[in-house]
């Protein structure tokens, strides 16, 4: 069993270090598990302690261990921070269109106030050209009024007609006669 687990150890060693599809892996495979024929025997024979061998092979299975479980739990937050980011993406997203449509905001905020200076100005000369329209439409209406006054006055007071003096044809007046002078005799 020790074998295996330090076998283990070994391989998962030999896979961070080296992809199975790269030359050489099942050679580097095989040298391994020759060095770790010999620690078959956890105990040694004589004394019937655990050899040193497997001690440092104990306490690299452990490390392995270690760093696999810190891998694991790197990847778990990975996994984690997987949502988080499309969570981020999606706010930056989102927080960019609202920076586009703010931007098209104020652009047609700026739109909207020049046309209310055009609208105002234009307000501005309708207004005077309607107070100057209105001020002729005054002049004209005193005219006529002042027109009509005098036409009444006119119609209402009897003007004495003149009284047609006749006319009386010329008298012609006799032209002279040439005189003409006696003949003498």
């Amino acid at each position: 069993m020790m074998i295996q687990i330090s076998t283990y150890l070994i391989f998962v060693h030999l896979r961070i270090l080296y992809e199975p599809s790269d030359p050489g892996y099942d050679a580097k495979r095989r040298y391994i598990e020759t060095k770790l024929a010999k620690y078959k025997e956890p105990k040694d024979p004589r004394t019937g302690e655990v050899k040193e061998s497997h001690v440092k092979i104990n306490k690299l299975y452990k490390v392995v261990e270690e760093l696999e479980k810190r891998s694991n739990e790197i990847n778990a937050e990975k996994k984690k921070e997987v949502p988080n980011m499309n969570k981020l993406d999606k706010m930056i997203k989102e927080y960019r269109g609202l920076a586009n449509t703010s931007s098209v905001l104020i652009k047609e905020v700026e739109n909207t106030t020049k046309l209310q200076k055009m609208i105002h100005d234009e307000l501005l000369l309708g207004e005077f050209s309607i107070k100057q329209r209105q001020s002729n439409l005054m002049g004209e209406a005193y005219y006529l009024e002042n027109w009509y006054n005098e036409r009444l006055k006119q119609m209402s007071t009897p003007t004495p007609t003149p009284t047609p003096t006749p006319t009386v044809a010329p008298t012609p007046t006799p032209t002279p006669e040439p005189t003409v002078a006696p003949t003498p005799t």
